[in-house]
């Protein structure tokens, strides 16, 4: 009599887990834990002892624009967006966010 083979199984035997499997695997479940994380997010709206801020983030600044993180390092490093630099990140001035953001409004 032929075995029945539980659906979805195809005619291939059962492989291990390369080790770029486990390491993709073993990435993603440190990702969805930071994403879990709660991390209190700043707004430019948002103020420290009553002042706003004068610099935020590169993630920052795409949420405030409407865009993605990819988007603002592309004015980056096209040297339209100045930038101060600390360490691996960017610091974004309040002012000159929005006049690059005005000046791409102009442009279209």
């Amino acid at each position: 009599m032929a075995e029945i083979k539980p659906s979805g199984a195809g005619n291939h035997p059962p492989q291990r887990a390369s080790a770029l499997t486990v390491r993709l695997r073993d990435a993603r479940s440190r990702t969805s834990e930071v994403r879990d994380s709660s991390i209190p997010s700043v707004s430019v709206e948002s103020t420290i002892a009553g002042q706003t801020p004068i610099a935020v983030t590169v993630k920052q600044a795409a949420r405030l624009l409407g865009t993605n993180d990819k988007q603002i390092r592309r004015g980056i490093y096209a040297r339209e967006l100045p930038v101060v630099r600390f360490g691996n990140s960017y610091s974004i001035a309040v002012d000159d966010l929005r006049a690059w953001f005005n000046q791409k409004k102009a442009t279209l």
